[in-house]
């Protein structure tokens, strides 16, 4: 995916799961030849708003809009796209649980005013089956989707959170993250004062702490913290 210097957002690749924001194609085996492979690239629209930024997970697509609006689509079982639970025929089911193959915005999560939006966020991330942004304005983190490995960075365990939440700020030592990145399945954050967190899976040493032992919540990567 790529956004222009104009707020257009271009994407293409494989589209099995609705992540390139058009009608999804069958699947077919690995190494076939499959049309969920699409070379053109086709613009996608974020509801008449301009892009600022966009991340794609495995098969989920996320943008932020320059006004900080977010906007998921593609595969959803995992509840990646933060679109929480709704109702229909015959009792309540996740919303989450249905891939979408357009952009939808998201709405604040359940308990909020419906009044109140979600805080205008200055990036998105997405790794494999979840999600993470940075707010604009209070530089807090938020997460949803699969928890597995910890990844979601929770003080309790919250399997498939399917509404974006924010990490209490006393998780990084009462800072502002400024800067967030996500793997397949970690995340890295950097705070005001030049410290880096991590947390999510540790099988390959990947948050640096030391150990092949996934951590559930932020920790400081104490080496380079000097």
């Amino acid at each position: 995916m790529a956004v222009t210097v104009t707020g257009e957002l271009y994407v293409w690749g494989a589209g099995s799961g609705g992540q390139l924001g058009r009608p999804k194609v069958a699947e077919h085996p690995f190494g076939a030849v499959t049309t969920a492979v699409v070379g053109d690239v086709a613009p996608v629209a974020l509801l008449g708003e301009l892009a600022a930024g966009a991340a794609g997970g495995r098969n989920h697509t996320l943008a932020v809009s320059v006004s900080g609006h977010l906007f998921s689509w593609g595969r959803a079982a995992a509840g990646q796209l933060g679109h929480g639970i709704g109702t229909s025929v015959g009792g309540t089911r996740r919303i989450a649980d249905a891939d979408l193959t357009e952009p939808k915005a998201l709405q604040p999560p359940v308990g909020m005013s419906a009044s109140k939006m979600l805080p205008r966020m200055a990036c998105v991330r997405a790794g494999e089956h979840f999600s993470a942004a940075l707010a604009r304005d209070t530089w807090e983190v938020f997460t949803w989707g699969c928890d597995a490995n910890g990844r979601l960075g929770r003080t309790s365990s919250e399997r498939d959170a399917a509404e974006p939440r924010p990490l209490p700020r006393s998780l990084f030592a009462g800072q502002a993250v400024v800067a967030l990145a996500c793997g397949w399945r970690h995340v890295l954050a950097a705070t005001e004062a030049g410290l880096c967190y991590s947390w999510g899976a540790g099988d390959c040493g990947q948050l640096g702490r030391g150990s092949e032992r996934d951590g559930s919540t932020p920790a400081l990567i104490e080496v380079i913290a000097s």
